[in-house]
């Protein structure tokens, strides 16, 4: 999982972000962009390379192993999702670089309804060794959105995708489990 951190005194730069990256992939303006739909290397190389370029953001990326989906829910171990690292990495992040306070929007995914993120945040608050930083998230909590509405979700997509595919097995390397 990743997340794109992207200060407001830089959110007119996102936008332009998208628009150089759209305009290099020979995309219409305001088109949505998904990973999943550049099919080609150099396309998506060149996208990643935009990306990389853009100073003024910070990707924050977390690995994890994902639970086998042959083992039977009462075998797997119980815990945080792995998504509540995103919130401290970018928390830390705030707090590093900024003054105020840090909101965030998650893509939202199929039956993951924000009473569910309100849920794990307060798990997350009860948790001793979790590491958010509180005193820098909106206290409205985060929000769950589509990339097609709110286009820096496009920027995350982008970097996580990227980023899970270089731990992806290709012909090159055998993933080591």
């Amino acid at each position: 999982m990743s997340a794109v951190v992207i200060p407001e005194e830089h959110l007119a730069e996102a936008a332009t972000l998208l628009e150089l990256i759209r305009a290099g992939l020979k995309r219409h303006p305001g088109h949505a962009l998904h990973w999943k739909n550049i099919k080609s290397h150099t396309q998506r190389l060149r996208a990643c390379q935009l990306l990389a370029e853009a100073d003024w953001l910070t990707i924050s990326s977390v690995g994890g192993v994902q639970a086998s989906a042959r083992r039977r829910p009462a075998q797997r171990r119980p815990g945080l999702p792995a998504h509540v690292a995103l919130p401290a990495g970018a928390t830390v992040v705030a707090g590093q670089e900024q003054e105020g306070e840090l909101s965030f929007t998650m893509t939202h995914v199929v039956r993951f309804e924000l009473a569910k993120l309100r849920d794990y945040e307060a798990l997350w608050r009860d948790e001793p060794d979790c590491q958010v930083a509180w005193d820098y998230l909106d206290a409205r909590g985060g929000q769950l959105d589509q990339p097609s509405r709110v286009e820096n979700l496009q920027l995350a997509d982008l970097a996580a995708s990227a980023t899970g595919g270089a731990f992806n097995k290709d012909e090159l390397a055998v993933i080591v489990s």
